[in-house]
């Protein structure tokens, strides 16, 4: 039919931030610049929808830090199963550096992924309450 578009594909939702619908990982379409990252897998029975979240990380140049020379790339490969690994993005332009630090140690934080170490935010709530 003319004029339809083709509906958006879903995107993801992590702790108030959109990041992007998530594509295989390695991908070659990382936004450039400063973001975070959510490292995913197919969880549902006969490659469903349902994604099961690996591992949160930050970066200043998120088409260089996204690659498989990435030092948590085996930690996500043996906690997918073997899967297929995918990728979404959530770009944090306007944020400065310890800004983008600290909502990624929040998004560990409240999801607690496999493949990330838990952050201890108690100093850092401590510092900001000085």
């Amino acid at each position: 039919m003319y004029g339809t578009l083709a509906p958006k594909p879903p995107s993801a939702s992590f702790g108030g931030r959109v990041f992007t619908t998530p594509v295989p990982f390695p991908t070659l379409a990382a936004p450039i610049g400063g973001g975070i990252y959510a490292i995913l897998v197919h969880d549902g029975m006969y490659g469903g929808p349902l994604q099961r979240l690996l591992y949160f990380g930050e970066s200043q140049s998120l088409s260089s830090r996204c690659t498989a020379s990435h030092e948590k790339y085996q930690d996500w490969v043996r906690a997918s199963g073997g899967k297929q690994l995918f990728i979404a993005f959530h770009p944090t332009m306007g944020l400065n550096d310890q800004q983008r630090k600290d909502a990624e140690c929040a998004l560990i934080n409240q999801y607690r992924p496999p493949c990330n170490d838990r952050v201890d935010t108690s100093g850092m709530l401590r510092a900001l309450s000085s």
